[in-house]
């Protein structure tokens, strides 16, 4: 078989690979990266040749490409025997699939479909040795360093052709030594007495297993005899035992009752220590407690004090810029007094609103509470206090940390919106007065305060401009758009807009103060729950929060968070209405804010004043957060003051080292009992008396078990006699069946060596290629060891002979190689050149040191003189030594059309 061409269409990763105008014999180098195909052309050649074109087996499931709705197609052009010819077939289910053959020579021939397929698989099974084909398809890691040729047909057909004439002149008298009465009498001879392997059968098993029984009575009586002796022995023993114990036993009991009182009292004292280091523990944990409240009341006085030093630092910068920006605000006065007016307008209504807002809260909760009361009253005193503070307690406590996040986001989005509005673009435009336009969509009129640039009435107003800004101008509408990168100002707002939501809603507030209520309220509640759970533990152990208390105390808090006299003239509805009147009066105050604030907007466009709004945003900004840092320092202050921490601290000390002292001595105490020498004093006692009674037990009862077998037992010299006798018969027996066995041996040894040696000289050709190959790699004089399959079983270089599965990982990949290229090189000189097939190595010689990789290429080289060889390797540096008669790269056959 000589392959001629190879084409891989979608075939896994492979989207297309051609490899044509092969040589017919000589080393096909292909090289290329890991998973870069070199596997998929060997998977692809064996699909093409052997599996249907409509197969759905897993091995050709396995050749669809991933990601590409494409069927697998392989093309090969190759001679077998007589035959040359082109195979093309596309896998696929059904009429997916496609097989087309033409045959060129001997005659033309062109077959499809199942025809094909059918057609090929006569060729291949007249003309190809199947067994020849799977020695030399060497497939990356899955080929042995050891092969049984002796079952190639194609190879032994080669050695049978190639021969000596002795050997030749020997084959015909070992058939008749095989089929000779004589061989064959003494086969049947040699199976009454031995098994094909020569192990002994039954016949002489049956002969030594009766010697065996009879040296096994001798053995027995001798025994017994031996036993009766020693158990008169043993029976004085026992007897001498059971007195000497008898005398040492009160004694050791007496002690065991001493040992037994000491181990108790030093079990107290140890008790006693326990107790007292648990109330250590308990102190020690109290002054650590003690000293974190002192540690943190540090912290929020120096944090306090450093927003102090930052606000006076950045106020010393107020009044220059309010001086320069004087001068720009001189004509803003009027707008800024509107403006305030509105604010202050609206600031009143939101009061009002949430005036209004707590009253209808507290009457809600009011009559919640009426209903609540009576239930609540019949709840235990000490849960109702743990109740109200499990009520107050978040799932997500608030931080110190998450408030000035918030804080700082509030600040950003304050300043980045006056930076947006003093930035903006701005487009002025001149009409007459009272004409009309829409800004977004809002209809705006002109005049009314901007300067008039001549006497013809018309007056120029100013609109600031966003990305997105729609301005109507009669029956024309412009759309601004911004250069690309110049409207970051916008980008910076919506940035810090939406930290600030982030922040906001992981945090669940709405505001800074409703943040630092918030963490304020869980920090106090955290201690005030961890400090009643203590309590609780102690006086009634662990029990689940009361959920109708928590309610009741909800109701409570709301009902007094408003002004009691509001409160207790509203009723629900009453106060009900009253919200919905105050808060559109709100969003009335809060939309002339914004009317006058966009007007506003449109004078501010003085980079002064911006710098103004900026460093009056950041002293705002440093100005609340040092409000609520001193407010928090005040609030703690309020619950305990700073001697009192440190108070309480020193307290809760000095209880620590008093209970520690106490541990100390107690610990003294039970060193001086020495509990675990007491117990270990008290079980040896124990241990002594319970070895005492055993030994005591064991020696009588075995006593009396001996009693009976010294004073019946007899006659055992004459048993003894009588096994000796019976051994003696069996012997003679055993040795007479053993002498006729071996003479049989002898003689079916002698002439199996003789039919062996003619098979030796038949595998002698085999044996003088290998040899030669090896000695080109292992150095002169290799010489193998073969079995009858002419399977390697030893190499012996330089008179060391070493077992196959005994060498290294290179050496056995050598050995696998040199078996098949002797194979190879036999059928191919051997008059079998119509059963030839190539030899495949994928990915071989790894562990191949320098010096034998060079020889190892000069091998490749000469056997790809006869053989057509494949070679598929990710390292072509280890072939550059080979002659190669065609080399080329994954990425080349994969781009060649």
């Amino acid at each position: 078989m000589r392959i001629h061409s190879l084409v891989i269409d979608n075939v896994r990763a492979v989207k297309h690979l051609e490899l044509t105008d092969l040589p017919d014999t000589g080393v096909i180098l292909i090289h290329g990266d890991n998973e870069a195909g070199k596997s998929t052309i060997l998977d692809a050649l064996d699909a093409v040749l052997t599996v249907k074109h409509d197969s759905t087996a897993q091995k050709i499931r396995a050749l669809y490409p991933k990601g590409r709705d494409e069927q697998p197609e392989v093309t090969l052009g190759a001679t077998v025997g007589p035959y040359t010819f082109t195979v093309h077939k596309r896998f696929g289910k059904g009429a997916k699939g496609k097989a087309e053959l033409t045959i060129t020579a001997p005659r033309r021939e062109e077959l499809t479909a199942e025809h094909a397929h059918n057609r090929l698989g006569e060729i291949l099974a007249e003309h190809v040795d199947q067994e020849l084909f799977d020695a030399l398809f060497l497939r990356q890691g899955a080929f042995t360093e050891t092969i049984s040729a002796a079952g190639i047909p194609s190879f032994t057909r080669a050695l049978e052709a190639s021969g000596t004439d002795g050997a030749a002149t020997s084959t015909p008298a070992d058939a008749a030594l095989d089929d000779s009465g004589l061989m064959q009498r003494v086969e049947a001879e040699f199976s009454r007495y031995f098994t094909g392997k020569g192990n002994d059968k039954q016949v002489l098993t049956n002969a030594d297993k009766d010697v065996a029984e009879a040296e096994a009575a001798v053995r027995e009586a001798e025994v017994e005899l031996e036993s009766y002796e020693r158990d008169v022995d043993e029976f004085a023993q026992c007897e001498a035992t059971m007195a000497e114990i008898d005398a040492e036993l009160p004694a050791a009991e007496e002690e065991l009752v001493q040992r037994e009182e000491e181990a108790a009292a030093a079990s107290e004292l140890a008790g006693k220590l326990e107790t007292a280091r648990e109330k250590a523990d308990r102190a020690a944990v109290d002054a650590e407690r003690a000293e974190d409240d002192l540690e943190r009341r540090a912290a929020l006085a120096s944090r306090a004090e450093e927003l102090d030093t930052e606000l006076a630092s950045i106020t010393e910068d107020l009044e220059p810029a309010r001086e320069r920006d004087r001068l720009e605000a001189e004509n803003l006065a009027a707008k800024e007094q509107a403006h305030a007016e509105a604010r202050e307008a609206e600031k009143t209504a939101r009061e009002k609103l949430s005036a209004v807002e707590k009253a209808l809260a507290a009457a809600q909760a009011t009559v919640r509470l009426d209903e609540l009361a009576a239930t609540v009253k019949r709840l235990d005193e000490a849960d109702a206090e743990i109740a109200r503070l499990r009520s107050t307690v978040p799932e997500r406590p608030v931080t110190d940390d998450d408030v000035r996040a918030l804080e700082n986001a509030a600040n950003e989005v304050a300043l980045q919106q006056r930076l947006r509005d003093a930035a903006a673009a701005r487009v002025d435009i001149i009409a007459p007065d009272g004409t009309t336009i829409t800004v977004d969509g809002e209809e705006r009129i002109l005049g009314g305060g901007a300067e008039s640039d001549s006497d013809s009435g018309s007056d120029s107003d100013s609109v600031a401009l966003h990305d997105g800004t729609q301005l109507g101008i009669g029956g024309v509408t412009l759309t601004y758009r911004a250069a690309a990168g110049t409207d970051t100002a916008s980008d910076a707002l919506e940035d810090a807009e939406a930290e600030l939501e982030r922040l906001s809603a992981a945090i669940g507030c709405g505001d800074v103060a409703e943040a630092r209520t918030l963490r304020d309220s869980h920090r106090d509640a955290a201690a005030a729950l961890a400090a009643a759970r203590d309590r609780r533990l102690d006086v009634l152990g662990s029990r689940d929060a009361d959920e109708l208390r928590h309610e009741h105390a909800r109701a409570a808090e709301l009902a007094g968070e408003t002004d009691s006299a509001l409160a207790d003239t509203l009723s629900v509805d009453d106060a009900q209405a009253a919200v919905d009147d105050t808060r559109t009066g709100v969003e009335e105050a809060a939309q002339a804010v914004h009317d006058l604030a966009l007007e506003l907007v449109e004078l501010r466009t003085k980079p002064e004043h911006a710098a103004l709004i900026a460093l009056e945003a950041k002293i705002a900004g440093v100005t609340s957060t040092a409000e609520g840092a001193r407010a928090d320092l005040a609030a703690a202050r309020e619950k305990a003051d700073d001697d009192a921490l440190a108070t309480a601290r020193d307290t809760a000390r000095s209880a620590s080292e008093a209970a520690a002292q106490a541990v100390l001595s107690v610990a003294a105490e039970v060193a001086q009992a020495d509990p675990e020498q007491t117990e270990a004093l008290r079980d040896g006692a124990r241990n002594r008396v319970d070895n005492l009674t055993k030994r005591y037990n064991t020696a009588r009862d075995r006593r009396l078990q001996l009693e009976t077998r010294v004073t019946s037992a007899e006659g055992e010299g004459e048993k003894l006699d009588h096994a000796r006798a019976a051994l003696e018969v069996a012997r003679v027996g055993r040795d007479r069946l053993r002498r006729k066995a071996n003479a049989v041996k002898l003689l079916h040894e002698t002439l199996v060596a003789h039919r062996d040696a003619a098979r030796a000289k038949y595998a002698a050709p085999f044996a003088r290629s290998l040899q030669r190959y090896a000695s080109q790699v292992f150095g002169p004089g290799t010489e193998f060891d073969l079995d009858d399959a002419l399977r390697v079983h030893t190499r012996t270089v330089d008179g060391t002979t070493i077992d196959l599965a005994q060498l290294s990982g290179g050496a056995k990949e050598q050995m696998a190689l040199l078996t098949r290229f002797a194979i190879a090189d036999m059928v191919a000189g051997g008059g079998e050149g119509e059963t030839t097939v190539p030899v495949v190595v994928d990915d071989a010689l790894g562990a191949t040191d320098p010096q034998r990789l060079a020889r190892m290429n000069a091998l490749f080289s000469q056997v790809g003189e006869n053989s057509q060889v494949f070679v598929l390797t990710c390292f072509p540096q280890r072939f550059d030594r080979v002659a190669a008669a065609r080399s080329a790269s994954i990425q080349e056959l994969k781009t060649r059309r």
